[in-house]
């Protein structure tokens, strides 16, 4: 904790000493996980938390980064996604720290109804892959 106090005011933070690069690809649901170098990193634990539109906060999802550094924090076996306003994920490395980030659902399955199974999804992310190499192929 940060504090910074004069004789009208005083201000709270929370400081996170991390050595992390994190990156959330909001389109594709996925978290990444990198040293400052560039190295992707797996083993990182992740937690998720979900704002739902009627403002409770629930559990969403955990889990460790793969091999490529990625962790998905979309996919699960509910239609909760279509109730979520805001994602928050707690990322901590033991030996790199730890970090407190915000995401928003991707906006095409928050507001499309039946979007929310595996197989749906994954053609999602295909589209959205697709159409990002077309784009920067140069």
């Amino acid at each position: 904790m940060i504090e910074v106090s004069s004789l009208s005011v005083k201000a709270f933070d929370t400081y996170f000493s991390t050595s992390l690069k994190i990156s959330i690809s909001e389109s594709l649901g996925e978290v990444k996980v990198a040293s400052k170098e560039g190295k992707c990193l797996n083993k990182v634990y992740v937690k998720c938390f979900a704002q739902l539109k009627n403002g409770n906060v629930n559990f969403y999802k955990d889990g460790y980064t793969d091999l490529r550094g990625k962790f998905n924090y979309i996919t699960l076996n509910t239609d909760m996604l279509k109730d979520i306003q805001k994602f928050a994920f707690f990322i901590m490395d033991d030996q790199l720290g730890s970090a407190i980030k915000e995401a928003n659902p991707p906006s095409n399955l928050s507001t499309t109804a039946g979007v929310n199974d595996y197989d749906n999804y994954m053609n999602y992310r295909q589209e959205v892959k697709s159409q990002w190499r077309s784009i920067n192929k140069k």
